[in-house]
């Protein structure tokens, strides 16, 4: 999945573990860590300055039956839970 963080107001760190898939059926997908994928991959514990962003591919552990229908943004310092729907 390509995602995009910028910061908006404030110094924060980017990471690519507080994003999550969900499929249809609401099972959640949790992102790897292994690198090779797609290209640019998104560069993890990225430091971003009010304005800044940061820009790459995720790759996930999907079950092989399923796709994903919802992404899921959500580091521990956001009030609420950001989602999206993935491009099929």
């Amino acid at each position: 999945m390509e995602a995009k963080v910028c910061s908006v107001k404030g110094d924060i760190t980017a990471s690519r573990s507080v994003w999550k898939l969900v499929t249809a059926d609401g099972t959640p997908c949790e992102p790897t860590f292994v690198t090779g994928g797609p290209k640019p991959e998104f560069v993890d514990d990225s430091r971003l300055a009010p304005g800044d962003c940061v820009i790459g591919n995720i790759m996930f552990v999907v079950p092989w039956d399923t796709r994903p229908a919802t992404a899921l943004y959500a580091p521990p310092t956001l009030d609420e839970t950001k989602g999206g729907l993935v491009r099929q």
